[in-house]
Parts: structure tokens; C-alpha cells; sequence
């Protein structure tokens, strides 16, 4: 019994560390949610200030001028006034016949040059200076549309981590590999290439490395499967093997995640996990926290979490992209997805 004791105590004091870890967990997740938050907020926060000081500037602009339109628009009013005012004067001064006599003077007192110009042309000078000032619509135009979607896009500098934007390495690609010139995207083809078999080329299975490597941060990328029957999708070690038959799984340098053709999707981890997405995935998200020890796999189409391996990590980590076999819609290619925000 006591050796019984003995033992359960050493269990509690393992259950309390544990309970200890997950509460230290939970503060540190929960700050780090605030701090994430409180980011979008203040920076969406600054961005509706900064619209609406741009707007009431653009307003006292413009309503500046249009009032000073209006004012010169009241004086010639006044003025206007003045002259009929004194016209009727004239007229009642006189009679009819007197009136017409004088009507040649009284048109060059009351309306300058007259009806008509030297040349017999209409006078269109005094026309040109009647108008009102229109609505500037043109000027308004940053202030309507989607202004949500247009915010979005520009929230690109402050999201950590910012979409990595990668491409293909094609010292390390199969030689039945395709490769896009902009090395974006990859298929599988019925021909082979011949290629120099470098140590970085994989020799076997049609796999290729992206061009970026990563040995500290948080990165994120997003790859377009779309229909694909068979692809292979993850992080490589830098000194993973590349020839022969492949092993897949984290004791061989590889974190990954698999749609293999019986339509299983598939983590290999050090046990291989089926995978049960709630939706087929056409756009796969792979997201690597390497001091965190953490690659996890997302739908992206909808950000549900597929899988997540943990481990820790001592080299250069690459993505790792394989196409599958070229059968039927899995000849289609991988896109690396490019997010413009």
C-alpha cells in the first residue's frame, strides 16, 4: 500500500505539472490572440480616421469654392437689383416716347456692351462667368466602391506571417517533372528530361523542393490541388534523402500530408493518421512555425485545420511539393498560390 501511495502520489504530481503546462498554454494563446486582435483593430481604427480626415478636407475644399461661387452669384444678384431698381425709375421719369428716344443710352448703361458685339457676334463673356460649381465626383471615388475588400488587400502589412509567395527549385526536380517558367506550378509528365542527377534531385518519385528555405520564423503558403487524384504536400529537411523509393514521415525528414489514388487523405507521421475533411480541399495551406516545432496543414478554402505534426527542428526546412502520378484529372498541375492582398 505504501509503494501503492508512493506511485499515485507521483502521478498527481505529474498530473499537476500538466495541468500547470496547459495553464501557461492557455495565457500565453490568450495573449497572443489579443495582441493579434488588437493589431486588426488599431490598424482598422487608423484606417477609418484617416479616410474620414481625408474626406472632411476634400469636402472643406470643395465646399470653400462653391461657396465662393455662391457669394459672387448673390453680389451680381444685388447688383442686378440695383440696376432694375433704378430702370424703373427712368421709366416712370418719362414717357413712352421719351423712353424710346433714350433706350439706345439706356442699353449701353444697364447692359455695357449690349445684346450684340462689335463684329455683330453675341456677347458670350458674361455667359462664361454665370456657371455653378457641379459635385466633383471624381474626387470621391477613394471613399465608396468595396471599401471592406479594398482594407483587406492592403492588410498585407500587418499580417504575420505574410503569405510566402514561393517558387520551384528545379535542381531539385524530377526529371519527369514539369515546371512552369515562372516556377509556380507542376505536373507530372509521361516523358522524362534527361538532367544532371545532382545530390539535391529527387531520382525515384516525382517530388521537387521550392526555392525557399527556412531556418527560423513563421511562414505560410498555399498550394492549388483543385481536382488532383494523388499529391504529396509538406516540409523536407535539408538533408532528407532524395534517391530511391521515398520514406515518408518525420523520423525521415519529412512532414507531409497525403491524397493517395484510393482518395485517402493521409498525414505521415511516425504512425500514418487518416484524415476525415469535413469538405475536399481545393487549395491545401501549410504553415510552419519553426521555433514553435510546428507544421500544420489547413483547407484553405474554408482555414479548417487537416493535421498538425510536432517536433523540433535543427536544419534548413523546405516546402515540398509532389504531383502524384499522371492519370486521369491527377495530371492536372500543383499551383503555387500567389496571394495578392
Amino acid at each position: 500500500m505504501e509503494e501503492e501511495k508512493k506511485r499515485k502520489s507521483e502521478l498527481k504530481q505529474q498530473q499537476e505539472g500538466k495541468i500547470s503546462e496547459l495553464d501557461e498554454l492557455s495565457v500565453s494563446l490568450e495573449q497572443d490572440i489579443s495582441t493579434q486582435f488588437a493589431k486588426i483593430r488599431q490598424y482598422l481604427d487608423e484606417k477609418e480616421k484617416h479616410l474620414m480626415e481625408r474626406l472632411r478636407k476634400q469636402k472643406q475644399v470643395d465646399l470653400r469654392l462653391m461657396e465662393e461661387n455662391m457669394k459672387k452669384i448673390e453680389v451680381e444678384v444685388v447688383s442686378l437689383d440695383e440696376k432694375i431698381g433704378n430702370l424703373r425709375v427712368d421709366i416712370e421719369q418719362q414717357d413712352g416716347i421719351a423712353f424710346l428716344k433714350e433706350l439706345q443710352r439706356l442699353r449701353e448703361r444697364y447692359l455695357d456692351k449690349g445684346e450684340e458685339g462689335e463684329n455683330g457676334e453675341e456677347d458670350s463673356q458674361s455667359r462664361e462667368d454665370e456657371k455653378i460649381l457641379t459635385l466633383p465626383r471624381r474626387k470621391y471615388l477613394d471613399f465608396q466602391g468595396p471599401l471592406l475588400y479594398i482594407t483587406w488587400k492592403q492588410m498585407k502589412q500587418i499580417i504575420s506571417p505574410v503569405p510566402a509567395s514561393l517558387t520551384l527549385d528545379p535542381n531539385t526536380a524530377h526529371c519527369k517533372l514539369f515546371l512552369s517558367k515562372d516556377l509556380t506550378r507542376v505536373r507530372t509528365s509521361d516523358s522524362m528530361v534527361e538532367l544532371p542527377n545532382n545530390p539535391q534531385r529527387f531520382d525515384a518519385i516525382p517530388c521537387v523542393l521550392g526555392s525557399q528555405g527556412f531556418t527560423s520564423g513563421k511562414h505560410y503558403w498555399e498550394v492549388e490541388v483543385g481536382n488532383k487524384t494523388d499529391w504529396v504536400l509538406g516540409v523536407a529537411g535539408e538533408s532528407s534523402n532524395r534517391k530511391g523509393n521515398l520514406s515518408l514521415g518525420p523520423e525521415y525528414g519529412y512532414w507531409t500530408v497525403w491524397l493517395n489514388s484510393r482518395k485517402k487523405y493521409i498525414a505521415t507521421d511516425r504512425m500514418f493518421v487518416q484524415l476525415t475533411p469535413s469538405v475536399k480541399p481545393g487549395t491545401i495551406g501549410v504553415y510552419l512555425d519553426y521555433e514553435g516545432g510546428q507544421v500544420s496543414f489547413y483547407n484553405a478554402d474554408n482555414m479548417s485545420i487537416l493535421y498538425m505534426f510536432t517536433d523540433t527542428f535543427t536544419e534548413k526546412l523546405f516546402p515540398f511539393f509532389c504531383p502524384g502520378l499522371c492519370e486521369g484529372t491527377s495530371c492536372a498541375p500543383l499551383v503555387l498560390r500567389h496571394i495578392e492582398l
